[in-house]
């Protein structure tokens, strides 16, 4: 009976997808991380390679001894190396020999991998230093020395730079020591670290799987009776082959990164440190605007800089760029920043002001502090007094009043009458606590005057005042009464009365001058046709 080699390549298939599709590899006998740390192994791990080995050596242990990496379902127990038997065997018509799927794996190795792990680590800095390029070449050398490799590295002008290199996983804390050694300062520093051992088994299970699967496709190949049968066992062993590549290069990759750990390093220009004055301390009422600006004398390449206002009552720091220079050589003035405190209670405010500033020089930094001292401020209540009506040319006697708040001193009182006359002013006696004055309107006029008064006084704060106004109604004087007459108001409504007339009678002429060849025409006209009537009627 004719042999159909169909029915070899489809078990083969599936058997492959099985395989790679299994992560229990406790049943393969795999219990730890150092596959290679037998003579045996070493061997196996050389023909899969189809050569010697080209990883580095495998991470010393990181963690204590286990007992075990896994336990099934079934609570098999610590892991053991097995050997399982293949489920299908081929010959010429129906068996081809036994395929093994697991290499056997002696229990030495196997205990000796489950005393060591795979751990990843990886170390993160961010150092300040005196010089970028120096300190990277002197990374560079560390590296070199530890016999790691330079990663990569790149440098921003002359104040940052970053380096990444990798050093064997024995010489990490050497590595970590000698670049802190270069640091002026370390911003920051952490280690993180990342077991894999799992993983690597995993792949290292379904690699071994796969290269015996390989080996029975191979001879399957060399088996085939025709070209279409050749070809069908040709894709699935170049489809077997791509991952076996693959898998290759993870198990690489995981023996590198656990032999050589990765250290990165951010390092930053250490600043050179200016003198900053922020000016003296202020006081200031609740409310009041306060001004700030701080003066500093920056080395000559430092061109950009950024300062910020801390104001210290809870609200943003505030940031700006704007600087000048004054008229002392070298120096330079902040611009001016505005703030208002409104909470006494918490007074006083401690103000830090910080710059910094960057250029062909490197990097500067400075930062000065001063004290806010903020007071509620004493109130000072002004009456001005009720609405005044008065005839022009009679005085008009003003009497306002104010309070006395405990913390005023030396009060005074101002009043202006506004009229463009000279201001009243008094200075405060005693317990005194009214404002008098007395002022003549000379002029009518329509609408009325506004009277302001003003009260001020010293506190330990400064000069405080407040003000309080009153509306001045001036009439006309009414002038001589004779008989219940008013003559001087009567003459006044006379002439007011003819300057109306004349101004109708003047408003007249004008339109007849305007319109006067008009009516000049029309008379003409008019004589015209009546002397011809008269004479057609003779």
């Amino acid at each position: 009976m004719r042999f159909n080699f169909s029915y070899l390549v489809i078990p083969v298939v599936v058997y492959i997808f099985v395989g790679c599709s299994n992560n229990d590899f406790d049943d393969y006998g795999f219990a730890s991380n150092n596959i290679y740390s037998s003579e045996e192994a070493m061997s196996q791990a050389r023909s899969l390679e189809g050569g010697p080995m080209s990883a580095p050596a495998m991470a010393s242990p990181m963690a204590p001894p286990m007992p075990s990496t896994r336990m099934d379902s079934d609570n098999r127990g610590a892991l053991e190396t097995k050997s399982v038997p293949s489920p299908m065997t081929f010959d010429k018509q129906d068996t081809l020999g036994k395929i093994p799927l697991q290499s056997n794996l002696d229990k030495e190795v196997a205990q000796l991998v489950s005393s060591n792990r795979i751990i990843v680590r990886t170390v993160n800095m961010g150092i300040k230093v005196e010089d970028i390029v120096t300190a990277l070449n002197k990374i560079s050398k560390i590296a070199t020395d530890m016999e790691g490799w330079v990663v990569d590295s790149n440098r921003v002008e002359k104040n940052a730079g970053r380096i990444s290199l990798r050093v064997p996983s024995s010489s990490l804390s050497t590595s970590v020591e000698s670049i802190r050694a270069i640091a002026s300062k370390i911003d920051f520093e952490n280690s993180t670290s990342q077991d894999v051992t799992e993983e690597y088994i995993d792949n290292v299970s379904k690699l071994t799987t796969l290269t015996s699967t390989e080996q029975a496709l191979l001879k399957l190949l060399g088996q085939s009776e025709n070209v279409k049968e050749a070809l069908e066992v040709q894709k699935a062993l170049s489809d077997l082959q791509e991952e076996l590549e693959s898998l290759k290069g993870k198990i690489k990759f995981l023996e590198q990164t656990s032999a050589f750990s990765l250290i990165d390093v951010q390092l930053s220009l250490t600043p050179v440190l200016i003198e900053v004055d922020a000016g003296i301390d202020q006081r200031g009422w609740s409310g009041e605007v306060l001004r700030f600006k701080s003066f500093f004398y920056p080395p000559k390449g430092i061109e950009d800089f950024t300062f910020t206002w801390d104001f210290g009552d809870g609200t943003l720091p505030v940031t700006n760029h704007r600087v000048s220079s004054t008229e002392n050589v070298g120096e330079k003035v902040t611009a001016t920043v505005a703030h208002q405190f409104f909470d006494e209670k918490d007074s006083p405010f401690m103000v830090e002001m910080k710059i910094s500033g960057v250029g062909e020089s490197g990097l500067i930094e400075g930062k000065d502090n001063l004290i806010v001292t903020i007071s509620d401020r004493p109130i000072i209540e002004v009456f001005a007094g009720d609405t005044i009506q008065i005839e022009s040319g009679k005085e008009v006697e003003f009497s306002g009043s104010f309070t006395r708040p405990k913390d005023i001193d030396d009060l005074e009182f101002v009043w202006d009458f506004g009229d463009g006359s000279t201001h009243f002013t008094e200075k405060v006696e005693g317990v005194k606590t009214t404002a008098e004055a007395v002022h003549k309107y000379k002029d009518y006029r329509p609408y009325p005057y506004t009277a302001t008064l003003t009260v001020k006084g010293d506190s330990k704060l400064g000069e405080v005042e407040s003000q309080a106004m009153v509306s001045v109604f001036v009439t006309e004087s009414k002038g001589w009464v004779v008989g219940g007459v008013d003559i001087v108001n009567s003459i006044k409504t006379v002439v007011r009365s003819l300057l109306v007339v004349a101004n109708w009678l003047l408003i007249v002429l004008l339109w007849l001058a305007i319109f006067s060849p008009l009516w000049i025409g029309v008379t003409v006209a008019g004589w015209f046709l009546w002397k011809r009537f008269k004479r057609f009627n003779q």
